[in-house]
């Protein structure tokens, strides 16, 4: 499959996700997770400073970090997901601040060379067809002592709900979405090769940690992530299959349910690097 069509395939996922990514439980997680990130940048971000966030999604991110740092400059959000970006819109809507929002690929930027200070990507990374490429990218659009910090799905993170996902459709022939999730054959993600993926990069001195936890939520959280992302893997598929094949996913969530919910591993990947 080429770039072209796995970005094609994630922007059918995601437009099915816009309408209730921001205010749902994955939503909360989202800001918990941003926070985490953005509240150990240092030094802090200077007044003024034009930031990028890659994988924008519906904002969550930029809005995390203007509630830390109010002071920061004009920010940028780009996203493949024209849906996601509309949401963004809505929800920028009263704040006083310069967003600007584009439609893009984080593998092609369309800035020239040293427009940002800092670039910030959120549970994004991991959907890059071609990580290494957006890795050039990044660094080729950083100011000289620009800063990158970004979060993503570590190697063993969701493996409870997305190993459901993945012996599902692995039995029905289909191939689940890349980036993250047991048998997706992405061993890049652990922190170790993260790590050296940087260097190769050319970053220097990149700061890389993970922080496993676990969570407990309704089986009803899990089931909409599979239905907002099912136009991934259901292309061509008539809709009573793709009935049938969301109901396995339900059956298999609903078996492993306890009273406390239904048990999730959590390995997000956290890096922040320097342009030298």
């Amino acid at each position: 499959m080429t770039n072209s069509e796995e970005q094609s395939k994630v922007q059918a996922a995601y437009k099915g996700a816009a309408s209730v990514y921001h205010h749902s439980s994955g939503g909360d997680y989202q800001r918990s997770s941003a926070r985490h990130l953005l509240a150990d940048l240092h030094p802090r971000p200077n007044p003024g400073e034009k930031v990028l966030d890659l994988g924008c999604g519906t904002g969550i991110a930029l809005f995390t970090l203007l509630e830390l740092y109010p002071e920061v400059g004009p920010l940028v959000g780009l996203d493949l997901s024209p849906q996601m970006l509309e949401t963004a819109k809505i929800e920028a809507a009263t704040l006083d601040h310069d967003i600007t929002w584009l439609e893009g690929d984080a593998q092609n930027l369309p800035f020239g060379a040293e427009s940002f200070e800092l670039i910030i990507s959120h549970n994004a990374f991991h959907w890059f067809p071609d990580r290494p490429k957006a890795l050039q990218e990044i660094k080729r659009v950083l100011k000289a002592g620009g800063r990158v910090a970004m979060a993503f799905e570590g190697e063993g993170a969701r493996q409870n709900s997305l190993g459901i996902r993945h012996r599902v459709l692995t039995k029905h022939g289909l191939k689940p979405p890349p980036g993250f999730g047991p048998g997706a054959g992405e061993a890049w993600n652990s922190v170790i090769r993260v790590e050296k993926l940087l260097e190769t990069a050319g970053f220097k001195n990149a700061e890389v940690w993970g922080r496993q936890s676990y969570q407990y939520l309704p089986p009803e959280v899990f089931m909409m992530q599979f239905r907002s992302t099912s136009a991934y893997w259901a292309a061509g598929l008539s809709p009573d299959k793709t009935a049938e094949i969301l109901e396995e996913m339900r059956l298999e969530i609903e078996f492993q349910t306890t009273e406390k919910g239904f048990r999730e591993v959590l390995f997000p990947i956290n890096l922040i690097a320097r342009k030298e």
